[in-house]
This record gives structure tokens, sequence and C-alpha cells, in this order.
């Protein structure tokens, strides 16, 4: 009987032990942080930012660079926060961010020479790009902000092809 009460004790003391080294392994920690993939798009709009500044550009074309910037800014939040919305229209949204805007938009217009930049035609196609990217921003960011769930999928792929061109 004495073997029965001790083989019982150590039978509960195992799983007791077993048990608290399980849920202390289970605890969540904080998932080291991977340098090597380089700056966010915040943080490259932020240099964007500071590199148009740097370059002298008109005022105007500033200003309209810089709203859809911070609307931008605005948006990635909204879009990571969306459980929906993740996947394919948070990565075109970050890519807007990270590459196209600055890379096939501004910086090939602040590479230009002063004349060039003076350009009406040139201007024009500047603001139009600006533009467009704006009003795709502002439907993505009203079809977030109203849970859109059945559009995402869709507007996702819509900005891939029309602003993601890179083949990448």
């Amino acid at each position: 009987m004495e073997f029965g009460i001790i083989f019982i004790a150590i039978l509960i003391a195992s799983v007791a032990v077993f048990v608290f080294y399980k849920m202390k392994a289970k605890k969540p920690e904080a998932e080291p942080v991977d340098e090597s993939v380089g700056p966010g798009p915040v943080e490259d709009l932020l240099s964007l930012n500071l590199d148009m500044r740097k370059s002298m550009m008109a005022a105007s074309l500033v200003e309209i660079t810089e709203e859809l910037i911070d609307l931008i800014v605005d948006l990635l939040p909204l879009v990571r926060e969306q459980a929906s919305a993740s996947g394919e229209l948070t990565w075109t949204v970050n890519r807007i961010a990270s590459e196209y805007l600055p890379n096939k938009c501004v910086y090939p217009f602040i590479k230009l020479d002063k004349n060039s930049q003076s350009d009406a035609g040139i201007v024009a196609s500047y603001t139009d790009s600006i533009g467009a990217l704006k009003d795709e921003l502002v439907a993505v960011k009203a079809m977030v902000v109203s849970r859109d769930v059945q559009q995402f999928s869709a507007k996702a792929k819509f900005l891939k092809n029309r602003f993601d061109n890179t083949g990448s």
C-alpha cells in the first residue's frame, strides 16, 4: 500500500513538473528584429522627403508629394491592422511607399536638370503620376476604413499591376 501511495505521489509530481516546464516554454517572447531587411516604408518616406527638400524641387511639387507621403503614412498602419487586408494589399502599399513612389516618380524627377524640372510637360506628367497614386490610395483608405473585405484582393492586384511593373 505504501508503494502505491509513493508511486502516485511521484507520478503527480512528475506531471506537475512537466506541466510547469511546458507552460514556461510557451511564454511568448519578443521576436528578434531582423536588421538585415533594411528600413521600413516610413523610414523610406522620411528619407524621400528629406531628399526632395535638399533637391530644391518647386514648392508646389514638394507640397503635393508631401500630401501623398502623409496619406501613405496614415494608410500603412490601417492596412497592417486590418486582418483581412494583410497579405497582398499590405505588400502592395508597402511597395508603393518603398519602391514605386521614390524610384519611379520622385528620384527620376529630382535627377533632371533644372530646365527639365521646369518644363510644363514634365511637370504635368509628374503631377499626374502623383495624382493617380493619391487617387488610388484614397480609395484604398476608404475601403480599409469601411472594412470592404471583398475588394481587398481585387484592389491589391490592380495596384500591383498598375504601379509595380518592375518584374519582381
